[in-house]
């Protein structure tokens, strides 16, 4: 309990700091999860736009899972029906992700 109006005005403050702290860091957290919305639903429309197959949402196929989930790949190669998808993650040690589709796009791999 503040023992002085200055205890008391300092309290305040200091309560005042920790809520615009808050709400700052809920601020940006709703702008991050806004853009990774986005960034997702961009993805569905560009699945839905290649891989659609009849009545079959593009972003619902093997491909389109993929690429919903991890984007355009860094690089892509077709071998004797199979197409590959690479991803390079090189943010910590060099990793990289590899999906294969038959001819069909049915998911090998």
């Amino acid at each position: 309990m503040p023992r002085t109006a200055e205890d008391a005005e300092l309290a305040r403050r200091e309560a005042q700091k920790a809520a615009d702290a808050a709400q700052l860091a809920l601020q940006k957290t709703i702008e991050e999860l806004t853009t990774r919305d986005m960034e997702r639903a961009r993805r569905r429309r560009t699945a839905d736009q290649r891989w659609s197959e009849g009545d079959t949402p593009g972003s619902t196929t093997a491909r389109g899972r993929v690429y919903v989930r991890e984007g355009e790949p860094d690089e892509t190669t077709t071998v004797n029906g199979v197409e590959t998808w690479l991803y390079k993650d090189t943010t910590k040690t060099p990793v990289t992700r590899e999906y294969q589709f038959d001819a069909h796009g049915e998911r090998i791999k």
